[in-house]
């Protein structure tokens, strides 16, 4: 088989996490190498919190008091800011959304207001929805989504197409693989022809596959068929 895969991955991963490592070399013994995720140890999935940050905010204020600023956090109901004529720094700003908001939390960045909800991921969301004190802070409305993290169903890996199985009748291949201990992302690696399942392993939590090789039978595949390698988010 010609060393020629091409990257898969679930759209809400929205780039590929995988890659044949190293790009374009097949071993020796005319095996493949597959690299799955990150080359380290303690590399993390990185996520990200939905959020806003000001523009040309407005220090001194010039708040007469009774201004208001509304946002709503990952799709909550609306919430409203209401500011003292007290409140005219940014650090006076920032201390009073903090006290009267929950799910978000307010910071200066820059000498710029910055408005993040406590959520992370997809789902985390920060939209700022008006009030007379938004432009003085340096805001307009609209809405900051956050990105990254893993959901379950996400998955990425890597597919060679047209593969004639006419001859084949073990697939032979290497795995090795450790399961975070973090019990809430569990991984399920799988083999597919055909894009049928032929191989699984769920790993439970800490367990590491020893990379010892693994055979397949793949017999009852008639021709031609692609053959996948892929690592799943499962509940």
């Amino acid at each position: 088989m010609a060393n020629e895969f091409v990257g898969v991955c679930s759209p809400s991963l929205g780039a590929m996490s995988g890659r044949l490592q190293p790009s374009g070399w097949t071993a020796p013994d005319g095996s493949y190498v597959l690299c799955l995720g990150a080359d380290r140890d303690d590399a993390v999935v990185d996520a990200h919190a939905g959020h806003r940050l000001g523009i040309n905010g407005v220090w001194p204020t010039g708040f007469a008091g009774g201004e208001t600023l509304q946002i709503a956090v990952d799709g909550g109901g609306t919430q409203t800011v209401t500011f003292a004529a007290t409140d005219q720094t940014l650090a006076l700003v920032v201390a009073a959304i903090n006290t009267q908001i929950t799910g978000a939390t307010a910071s200066d960045v820059d000498d710029e207001l910055k408005i993040e909800s406590d959520t992370i991921g997809y789902d985390s969301t920060l939209q700022v929805v008006g009030g007379t004190g938004m432009v003085q802070l340096g805001h307009v409305a609209a809405t900051g989504n956050g990105y990254g993290g893993l959901q379950i169903g996400d998955y990425c890996g890597w597919k060679q197409t047209g593969v004639n199985f006419a001859a084949v009748t073990v697939l032979a291949f290497g795995l090795r693989f450790k399961q975070p201990t973090n019990t809430g992302i569990k991984f399920k690696l799988s083999v597919l022809v055909g894009g049928a399942p032929l191989y699984t392993a769920t790993p439970l939590a800490g367990e590491t596959l020893d990379g010892a090789t693994r055979r397949v039978n793949v017999s009852g595949v008639a021709g031609v068929a692609d053959l996948e390698f892929r690592l799943e988010v499962v509940a």
